[in-house]
């Protein structure tokens, strides 16, 4: 059955070796597999999650480790500040190791280590020691406060861009379900063409026969003015209707081929049912449209925008932060004994403190969350207005689907009807009691008729695939 077959998207493809003319059994499970496996515009959908990655990486990016390696000499004679005319210059080798990291908290940590080794060009008589190093270093954590208290605006921007980029995950699953629905919609549309392409031949040839008839009925004088020249008229309406039925099938399983990614030399097995007796009814059970997908994702954009709202607001107002540092030094002629007075520790330094810094001018940090809430509120209406078109969609189909399957039943009835009045009205014109106008008509209704079922046979499994998609459990097997 079509219904359970499409809730699957498991299957291969069949090669045959080079050579060999390509022979694909196709049934809209088959089809299912297909556009997932050969469709471009898939392969365009699973890359467009990959895409939106980078956002959320940037995001993140605030949490990265900052390593500083910086090292360089420096010759200089310029004047000692400290006045004393016994240093002529000096040349300085200083080494620096920095090390810096964010946490979610909205702390900096920061390690510093440095060596600093100083030679100094000394004037006659001086006291003071030609080389002089220090090894210094540093822990310090500094504290939001007010803007980014504790990391909030950190947080909320990646959760934020988190939310986005599963999003685009759902969304790629949701345009992977749209794309099986429109090649399962295209498969029975080669189908409806192919066979009523056969209809077309079929009617052709009831009119060959009622012209042969006609003519041997003329041969005895038994035919009145204008019934030949009406029976070759119909005919050749029938041959042109058979010329583009020949036009519409070739292009249509064209264009199916192309969408399947197929050669259009391929052999095509069909799978179908072929009468009302293959469908049996099928009731669309009730379901939540606030679980299906297209929901979720509206949803889950919503969430992300009320996050960069809040990210937006956490970054308002002055940049407070409470600053604590603690460090260490040792200082000697000698690097050696000033390395082992640093490791020592026993000179360390502490500080306390406030650092406040704020903008001012543009406004441009009270714009963006204005403009945040719009997007907000643009995402709330979005979402309410989604809501009511799910809602819709659902009872459309499902009145459309109850109503289909009568339809078609019906048709059922008027094909065997309409079959059993051509049949009666051909053995009454045969003896002269039926108007050769009241049997064409017959014919020309049960044709309408056959086809008229192939596209309501169509159209009921289309609306059954749209239901499935909507639930979205035409393409479960790849969550």
């Amino acid at each position: 059955m079509v219904i359970k077959s499409l809730c699957l998207v498991i299957g291969a493809v069949f090669y045959f070796a080079p050579g060999q003319a390509t022979v694909v059994r196709l049934g809209p499970k088959e089809v299912a597999d297909l556009v997932i496996q050969n469709n471009h515009k898939v392969k365009e959908a699973q890359l467009n999650p990959e895409i939106s990655r980078l956002n959320y990486i940037r995001a993140k990016q605030i949490l990265d480790w900052h390593l500083l390696l910086e090292s360089g000499l420096e010759e200089s004679r310029f004047e000692p500040f400290s006045g004393l005319p016994f240093n002529t210059g000096q040349d300085t080798l200083q080494t620096q190791i920095s090390l810096r990291k964010n946490l979610l908290s909205g702390t900096q940590i920061q390690l510093n280590v440095q060596h600093t080794s100083t030679r100094f060009d000394l004037a006659a008589g001086s006291v003071l020691p030609p080389t002089v190093n220090v090894w210094t270093s540093s822990v310090s954590l500094t504290q939001s406060l007010w803007r980014n208290y504790f990391g909030e605006a950190w947080r909320r921007e990646i959760e934020a861009q988190k939310q986005f980029y599963e999003t685009a995950h759902m969304q790629k699953l949701e345009e992977l379900e749209t794309l099986v629905t429109e090649g399962v919609h295209r498969f029975w549309g080669v189908i409806t063409a192919e066979l009523a392409l056969k209809e077309h031949q079929a009617a052709r040839d009831r009119y060959q026969v009622l012209l042969t008839n006609v003519r041997r009925k003329q041969a005895v004088g038994f035919v009145n003015p204008g019934e030949l020249s009406l029976v070759q008229a119909e005919l050749e309406a029938k041959e042109q209707s058979v010329w583009k039925a020949e036009v519409t099938l070739q292009e249509t399983r064209s264009q199916f081929l192309t969408f399947l990614h197929l050669a259009k030399d391929a052999q095509i097995e069909w799978v179908f049912p072929k009468d009302i007796q293959s469908l049996p009814p099928f009731t669309p059970d009730d379901f939540d449209v606030r679980q299906t997908r297209p929901y979720r994702i509206a949803e889950r954009r919503k969430e992300a925008t009320e996050n960069l709202l809040k990210a937006a607001q956490a970054n308002q107002g002055m940049d407070i932060s409470l600053i604590g540092q603690y460090g260490i030094a040792g200082v000697d002629k000698l690097s050696e004994t000033a390395r082992q007075e640093w490791l020592r520790a026993d000179r360390p330094r502490y500080f306390v403190g406030l650092r406040v810094q704020w903008e001012f001018g543009s406004d441009v940090r009270q714009e963006e969350v204005r403009s945040k809430r719009f997007s907000l509120d643009q995402e709330n209406l979005k979402l309410s207005r989604l809501l009511l078109e799910l809602e819709d969609k659902k009872a459309t189909l499902k009145k459309k689907i109850l109503n289909q399957y009568q339809t078609l039943s019906s048709l059922v009835k008027q094909k065997n009807f309409r079959l059993n009045a051509v049949r009666e009205l051909t053995r009454s014109y045969e003896v002269g009691k039926v108007d050769i106008r009241t049997l064409i008509d017959t014919i020309n209704g049960a044709h309408f008729t056959d086809l008229e079922y192939l596209k309501g046979v169509a159209e009921y499994q289309n609306l059954v695939v749209e239901w499935l998609a909507l639930k979205d459990e035409l393409v479960l097997a790849l969550e």
